[in-house]
């Protein structure tokens, strides 16, 4: 089984940036970035990362807002947050040497099992298997498990499994090959055994039950909740203010009222503008209204557009021009909206 996937990997497998260094610091980057989103896309923002913060050190000693503004688009930004609060970590208590072992790499803040174990593995050649989902698929149609994969007993199991089986030599090669075997052969749905190299071995295969794996448990519940972004304009300006806590914790994004249930009426807006010191001037334009779906919830984003009298003094925010706004981190729903004509022609009325 082995020995015949590594030989598939080492022929077929994609020609990705990361692959091919044994260096941490750039593993370590693309994992985090793989964590949440398809190679496809990871790749463009593992070079921009890179490229703004090629080491350790370049990541420690930027600004939080840069390596926010970095991470733009990709979402699931504490994962940014961790990456440069464990940079910050390994150079004023590791004198800028990164763990070089699974162990000690779990003691990173936002580094986990499976990022620990990749590292370990890719960077170090310690032979310790890393299991993303990718590989909890393959493995439980190679050895026909049907318990729920989403248990940490299972997850276990087949971590014992593959633990007997990684090779002491390349166990790095080994992990990005159960990795790719899934990404590519294995996929979750309308897997395609024709060509796997290793289908011999597949028990699920042989009972033609390889679609059916991986059983999971129940799916995470999605709520509902509702966003509606206040965006006053006056001179060519606009208001945006820092987030304090959630997903979006240290991003910016325009005055935000969220209600629990459906969008409010105009008179709630108004009171909501009033409450902020905003003067309003002439009438309430929706500007539109996106679906923002995360793992755990739905947001119903609306954007209502107004004019000003004048500015107050804001607590936790700033006034800027369309320029200033996009130097700022924003979450992807704002960084969209702020490039629509509408949102554009209105700032630029209303110079």
């Amino acid at each position: 089984f082995v020995t015949d996937l590594l030989d598939w990997f080492e022929h077929l497998k994609r020609s990705l940036p990361w692959r091919g260094t044994r260096n941490p610091y750039l593993i370590w980057v693309s994992e985090i970035i793989l964590q949440q989103t398809r190679v496809e896309q990871g790749m463009g923002y593992y070079y921009r990362f890179i490229d703004a913060f090629p080491t350790v050190n370049a990541l420690a000693g930027a600004d939080e807002q840069a390596v926010l503004k970095t991470w733009e688009g990709l979402g699931y930004y504490s994962r940014a947050r961790n990456m440069h609060a464990a940079a910050r970590y390994i150079i004023e208590q590791r004198g800028g040497i990164m763990p070089d072992n699974y162990r000690e790499l779990l003691g990173l803040k936002g580094v986990g099992k499976y990022t620990a174990a990749a590292i370990a593995s890719i960077a170090f050649g310690e032979a310790v298997p890393a299991i993303d989902g990718n590989v909890l698929r393959v493995a439980s149609r190679i050895w026909l498990i049907e318990e729920l994969v989403d248990k940490a007993k299972t997850r276990n199991k087949i971590f014992e499994i593959l633990q007997n089986i990684i090779p002491e030599k390349n166990p790095g090669m080994f992990n990005e090959a159960m990795m790719e075997l899934g990404g590519l052969i294995c996929r979750p749905k309308k897997p395609d055994c024709k060509n796997c190299p290793v289908r011999l071995y597949c028990t699920a295969f042989k009972e033609g039950v390889q679609t059916t794996l991986p059983k999971k448990g129940n799916k995470v519940k999605v709520k509902d909740v509702y966003f509606n972004f206040l965006v006053p304009v006056s001179g060519g300006k606009t208001m945006i203010e820092k987030r304090k806590t959630g997903i979006w914790k240290n991003l910016y994004q325009f005055p935000l009222l969220a209600s629990p249930g459906e969008l409010p009426d105009e008179k709630a807006l108004i009171e909501e503008i009033h409450r902020r010191g905003l003067e309003k001037i002439g009438s309430i334009l929706r500007a539109g209204e996106k679906i923002h779906i995360l793992t755990h919830r739905r947001i119903h984003a609306v954007f209502w557009l107004f004019r000003v009298e004048k500015w107050p003094d804001p607590i936790n925010g700033k006034i800027v021009d369309l320029q200033e706004l996009q130097e700022f981190p924003l979450p992807g729903l704002l960084v969209n909206f702020i490039k629509t004509q509408h949102f554009i022609h209105f700032m630029q009325e209303n110079k």
